[in-house]
């Protein structure tokens, strides 16, 4: 969208379009991220009740 003032240009028009990208683009990404730590924190929870039940099965069997 980089055209020269007078060629049909929109005064702000670029920046109003980067704005908008912006403002869909932020909410995107921060629930991707947020997301990404939920199924962090699943691995390391369903790891932790893993590494707890092998423990716990030698101490069960007997």
């Amino acid at each position: 969208m980089d055209r020269p003032a007078g060629q049909g240009a929109i005064p702000g028009a670029d920046m109003a379009a980067d704005a908008t990208a912006d403002w869909i683009r932020r909410p995107a990404v921060a629930f991707a991220c947020a997301a990404a730590r939920v199924r962090r924190m699943v691995r390391v929870a369903d790891r932790h009740v893993f590494e707890q039940a092998a423990q716990a099965a030698p101490r069960i069997a007997a």
